[in-house]
């Protein structure tokens, strides 16, 4: 399979290269039009990948695998050529996954051969144990409230349903596979009891407090998840 064949063969990311890449994946995009306001959130699956930071395309049932040679946000979601990508951050490539914002899901990520001639799906088992999940709050803007206001109380409807059932509290704002109670779930209920207000009032205090608090600790659950991920890199997973 191709994540034996490669993977273990790519040099491990530097500690250096590991942080910038989380930064880069924190705003990387507007995240509060794209993911959803409340846990369980979408998955972020963080993956070594041969083909990082190049482009592909398919002509056939070939898949050419190519250099960047300047950046394009809207092709490769990077301004950066394939030669800076790798030099700020390695192999280091992310895919979102299960994110409920999104209507017509791809599945993803993929991983090609070197010759082109096929390509083959992440195993599941990989993706669940190289996520963490993340919300609107990675990054957040004060018009998130007034620009999707049914939205944002379609979602809170369903945290406080979910929230409600026995046992089903929502898991989200954690590495995937331990099965520790989402710490988020109080935080988030915080944001709750602030909606009436919020939405009256996007300069709320507590509001703007939440925002910024939320903002470092999924920004800081990124990089333990790519350090988890790089220590199983390293030993060969």
């Amino acid at each position: 399979m191709l994540h034996d064949e490669r993977l273990k063969s790519l040099p491990v990311p530097t500690m250096e290269q590991t942080a910038r890449f989380a930064e880069h994946v924190a705003d990387n995009h507007s995240w509060y039009k794209h993911l959803p306001f409340f846990p369980p959130g979408a998955s972020f699956v963080f993956f070594p990948n041969p083909h990082a930071g190049r482009g592909v395309r398919a002509e056939g049932e070939r898949f050419v695998v190519y250099d960047v040679e300047r950046g394009n946000y809207f092709d490769h979601h990077s301004w950066l050529s394939t030669v800076e990508y790798l030099a700020q951050f390695g192999h280091w490539d992310y895919w979102v996954d299960d994110n409920p914002r999104v209507l017509n899901p791809q599945p993803g990520p993929w991983l090609y051969s070197a010759d082109g001639s096929h390509g083959e799906l992440l195993p599941d088992d990989l993706k669940g144990q190289w996520s963490c999940r993340l919300t609107a709050f990675l990054k957040p803007a004060p018009q998130m409230f007034s620009l999707r206001p049914r939205q944002l109380q379609k979602e809170a409807d369903a945290f406080i349903a979910a929230s409600r059932r026995p046992h089903s509290r929502p898991l989200g704002l954690f590495i995937q596979g331990t099965e520790a109670e989402d710490p988020a779930f109080e935080r988030y209920w915080a944001l709750v009891r602030e909606l009436p207000r919020a939405l009256g009032s996007p300069r709320n205090a507590s509001l703007y407090e939440f925002m910024e608090s939320e903002v470092w600790t999924q920004r800081e659950l990124i990089l333990a998840t790519l350090q988890q991920v790089r220590s199983a890199w390293a030993s060969g997973f």
